[in-house]
């Protein structure tokens, strides 16, 4: 099949492909990395439940005693005492950390165990507030486990067996988990929305109507969880409204939603040496733990400046290992400088003084100069009845699916220069300036999610059998406003994608998906990503491509590695916007490309096309 590239990309003097057989020292390196990430998790999970075994505990209570009066007196710095706290709360949050200004906490040693499915930490309008060695969990933890021992002929319904030691709750949150490596199973499509109950043996039958396409089989894993208990609230970590938060050797095994996340303030936070990873074994179970949080592990939202995270493990988690996100807001109505919007995330708090406004990332940028502190009621809102009529009927996942519960007034430095009813967002809240380096990524969601967050860079990080280890994609309706340019992503090493959950319907499919698509399923023109650079990365045992990219100006992908690629079929995400599965690389709508110097070595029967097939011919450069 003709790729579509000119011959410059073409020729192989550019590419330089070559197929060869596997070396010894690409196998010794796979195997190593697997060997060594087991290991060492299995030596982790031990050694903190010898430790729980011996020490004392104490009220969970003492540690906000402690903590307040520091915050409260001015105290640079607060040591808590080793040793396990435990217990319940009358509260929603176990430990509220409000105002600290330049605060230690040295938690060196303690293990903080709650014992209720609700908040565990929440940090607010802090700055410059360290929390070294804390460790959380929760007891009882907040899913469940078991194995499949039948299979309903019609694949409509699993019995399944829970885990001595593990609760017996009919959650229904699911995941069918590979009983030899204890990680999603290869195959498994979307299960979520499944219904549990126990039935009269014992045993808990997990119910789909659309069926779970033969990807269960007795003797399978599976793992349930479901958010907080009633009357709780999600999220095991909340950092909001906060600037310069450091965590370091902090360990979070467990969380009733979302492990840890940010959300507004000026952020540039800290994170060394996190780890959001399974704990010990409950007591009396003989099985390990097959789940760290219920859902994603780490977020950050909408901040000024971006994260460094280094040194860092996420295993287990229930979704998507981490995310940095920036929103967007539709405008309801406007009348000279004066703007009202409205978060399509109904919880955030909106934009502040200083924000601009942006529907691309070279168009007009006016400024938000004063915000009014108080949501706007819909009826003193001048919205038109049309757009009202839009949002109120609006069907999920439309572009006009916005809740009215978190209107917002502003003041901007000139005249609004567009209609209203159009999607925008904040290049000032971007999480621009992050860094993610020397992690290691070991869950079945995506790996790295970036929602229009600019001027990064990834790198030296180990992603093993992760759906995707970077998208840049919106997360957002078609139409949606978004951008991002100066993201490098280079040596790392990258074994296993796109094994689990297709997503026909999404833009997506490759281990590193850039995408952007525009109402009427129409794929977005080059321009609203810039400046990507991918490179000297070593991508091992990738279904379908390696490479999804599309709305680019200014890509560079260059001296990777892709070994052992495509002997397995593509699984079948984005079908439906024709991405060709049987290529390295599908490339749509970009412009100023380079490719150079990437190694193919053993691609397997499945990559039938071209290694590269460019659809929209790249504009050349001057």
């Amino acid at each position: 099949m003709n790729s579509g590239l000119p011959p410059l990309y073409r020729s192989s003097k550019n590419h330089r492909y070559k197929r060869r057989p596997e070396r010894m020292k690409d196998l010794f390196l796979s195997h190593f990395l697997t060997i060594c990430f087991t290991a060492a998790s299995t030596l982790l999970a031990a050694h903190t439940s010898r430790a729980d075994e011996v020490r004392p505990s104490r009220d969970i209570g003492l540690l906000q005693e402690q903590i307040s009066r520091a915050v409260s007196s001015g105290q640079k710095r607060v040591v808590i005492e080793p040793g396990i706290y435990r217990g319940r709360t009358k509260e929603n949050v176990f430990l509220s950390i409000k105002g600290a200004k330049d605060l230690e906490i040295d938690a060196r040693g303690v293990n903080m165990i709650c014992e209720k499915l609700t908040r565990a930490i929440a940090v607010n309008e802090c700055e410059d507030l360290r929390i070294l060695g804390l460790t959380v969990d929760y007891d009882p933890i907040p899913f469940t486990q078991g194995t499949i021992v039948e299979v309903d002929a019609a694949d409509k319904w699993l019995d399944v067996r829970i885990h001595e030691g593990y609760p017996l709750k009919p959650y229904s949150r699911l995941d069918i988990v590979d009983a030899k490596t204890r990680h999603r199973k290869h195959g498994m499509p979307f299960v979520w929305g499944s219904k549990a109950e126990f039935r009269e043996n014992g045993l808990l039958r997990i119910s789909l109507e659309q069926g779970f396409k033969k990807s269960a089989a007795s003797g399978d894993l599976v793992s349930l969880s479901a958010g907080p208990e009633e009357g709780g609230i999600p999220h095991g970590v909340t950092i909001e409204k906060s600037a310069r938060i450091t965590l370091k050797d902090f360990t979070l095994h467990s969380a009733p939603g979302f492990g840890i996340v940010n959300g507004g303030g000026y952020g540039d936070h800290h994170y060394d040496n996190v780890r959001v990873v399974p704990g010990h074994k409950p007591k009396g179970a003989t099985e390990e733990r097959l789940l760290s949080t219920s859902w994603d592990a780490i977020q950050f939202n909408d901040l000024r400046k971006g994260p460094i995270m280094e040194n860092s493990m996420v295993t287990s988690a229930g979704d998507d290992s981490w995310s940095l996100s920036s929103r967007d807001y539709l405008v309801l109505a406007a009348k000279g400088k004066t703007v009202w919007l409205v978060s399509r995330v109904s919880y955030s708090n909106g934009l502040e003084a200083g924000d601009r406004l942006a529907r691309s990332l070279d168009g007009l940028m006016p400024r938000i100069i004063s915000v009014e502190p108080n949501k706007i009621p819909i009826e003193q809102c001048p919205i038109s009845p049309d757009l009202l009529e839009k949002i109120r009927t609006a069907r999920s996942w439309d572009f006009h699916d916005f809740e009215l519960i978190n209107i917002r007034q502003g003041e901007l430095d000139v005249d609004y220069p567009w209609e209203p009813g159009i999607s925008v967002y904040s290049p000032d809240r971007n999480c621009s300036g992050f860094v993610l380096r020397n992690n290691t990524f070991h869950s079945p969601g995506r790996a790295g999610l970036i929602n229009g967050a600019s001027n990064g860079l990834i790198e030296g990080n180990t992603y093993i059998d992760c759906h995707s280890v970077l998208d840049i994609y919106p997360n957002l309706p078609g139409g949606g406003a978004t951008g991002a340019k100066n993201i490098i992503f280079r040596n790392n090493v990258i074994k296993g994608t796109n094994h689990f959950c297709p997503a026909p319907w999404n833009l997506t499919g490759g281990a590193i998906n850039i995408a952007h698509a525009e109402p009427g399923k129409k794929i977005a023109g080059e321009g609203v990503y810039r400046d990507i650079v991918i490179n000297n990365n070593t991508f091992q045992q990738a279904r379908g491509p390696v490479f999804l990219i599309t709305s680019t100006r200014g890509l560079r992908i260059a001296d990777n590695k892709m070994i052992d690629c495509q002997h397995q079929p593509q699984l079948g995400s984005g079908e439906s916007w024709g991405v060709d599965g049987a290529t390295l690389g599908w490339l749509n709508n970009n412009s100023d490309v380079r490719i150079e110097g990437n190694v193919i070595r053993n691609r397997g029967p499945f990559g039938t096309s071209e290694p590269f097939v460019i659809i929209e011919k790249p504009v050349p450069p001057e």
